[in-house]
């Protein structure tokens, strides 16, 4: 079933679905990368011809995040600076 096409008689009203909960609403932010990073996922997101490079780097994201969650991946962190004691 194709989706209703939106009333453009208020712009301003809610979006989301009507119970959809609060942690649900997509949020945008920045994301720092490299400029070799974002070249390599504009390539991605041409290669794959209709695909954005938002959607590439939300896809990405969400891919990541279900791979930590799941526990298949565990990110090495380490110190980069001890301050000296006072």
């Amino acid at each position: 079933m194709a989706k209703s096409k939106r009333s453009m008689t208020d712009i301003f009203s809610k979006t989301e679905a009507a119970g959809q909960s609060e942690k649900d609403i997509i949020e945008a932010r920045g994301v720092g990368l490299k400029k070799s990073e974002w070249a390599e996922l504009e390539k991605i997101a041409a290669e794959l011809g209709d695909m954005t490079l938002h959607a590439v780097t939300a896809y990405g994201v969400r891919y990541f995040l279900k791979q930590y969650q799941a526990g298949k991946i565990k990110p090495e962190t380490k110190k980069t600076q001890s301050l000296p004691e006072l």
